[in-house]
């Protein structure tokens, strides 16, 4: 059984908040409800992509690309502003041998969801 949570951690920029509050009527969960559970992040709709915050680049290793993709030579598609990957997720796993998707969020709570729902889908041709 699980108890009530919800967090806000907040900065000048940023706001993110979890909350996970599951039925107390039913503790047994199916594993849809506890998918639907885990996409319960809430975070600022709008961020300013001009602010000094994202100004910045990200530095990545050389080799980025084939620690992303178990085959690079397949054609590329960019999703920009991917939101939560839903789309990125079930695009690979539909293109499974002739695709590969890389998913631009700007918002890194957004992009570490992301990244945990494609470790647990074990996709190696979708990358965020």
């Amino acid at each position: 059984r699980f108890k009530s949570f919800y967090c806000t951690v907040s900065s000048r920029n940023t706001e993110f908040k979890m909350s996970m509050v599951p039925n107390s009527n039913n503790p047994s969960f199916s594993e849809a409800e506890q998918g639907r559970q885990s996409l319960r992040l809430k975070v600022r709709q709008h961020v300013n992509p001009l602010s000094s915050k994202y100004q910045v680049p990200t530095a990545l290793p050389a080799d980025w690309i084939q620690q992303a993709f178990d085959n690079v030579n397949r054609p590329l598609i960019v999703d920009i502003g991917c939101a939560k990957g839903s789309w990125a997720l079930n695009m690979a796993s539909n293109h499974t041998n002739d695709l590969n998707l890389l998913g631009l969020e700007i918002r890194r709570p957004v992009v570490d969801l992301c990244l945990r729902r494609k470790a647990s889908s074990g996709l190696r041709n979708v990358h965020f």
